[in-house]
């Protein structure tokens, strides 16, 4: 998971860079970031699957129901939220949220690892 959330953040660092950047080009490097950020979902989904089957202290069956519906309702609020945004304040804006939301994943997760290990 954590690798997941490093390259993503790597991704969406890169295309907020490639939004402040003018050269011919770039837009292939856009899809190469984009095509990054899509693949990283499935190391991001089964990770988070895997971590909350193993760690729900209310059980399997209610943890992942939980983890189901935060997921979704992340979604949504993604989506209705990232589309105001960008209308708002640009595409960079979104890049540079969606990078400190991962980043703020990523410390979680580093956190969290560190705690267990102890």
């Amino acid at each position: 998971m954590q690798i997941g959330l490093s390259l993503r953040l790597f991704a969406f660092l890169g295309l907020m860079g490639l939004g402040l950047a003018d050269f011919d080009g770039r837009q292939w490097l856009a899809l190469l970031g984009l095509a990054l950020v899509v693949l990283t979902w499935s190391l991001l989904s089964v990770g988070g699957t895997a971590l909350t089957a193993h760690l729900a202290p209310i059980g399997e069956g209610a943890g992942m129901g939980i983890f189901n519906a935060t997921t979704a309702l992340a979604g949504v609020m993604g989506a209705a939220l990232g589309g105001w945004v960008a209308g708002y304040w640009g595409y960079n804006t979104v890049s540079g949220l969606a990078a400190v939301g991962v980043a703020l994943g990523f410390l979680f997760a580093l956190l969290s690892s560190q705690r267990k290990a102890v």
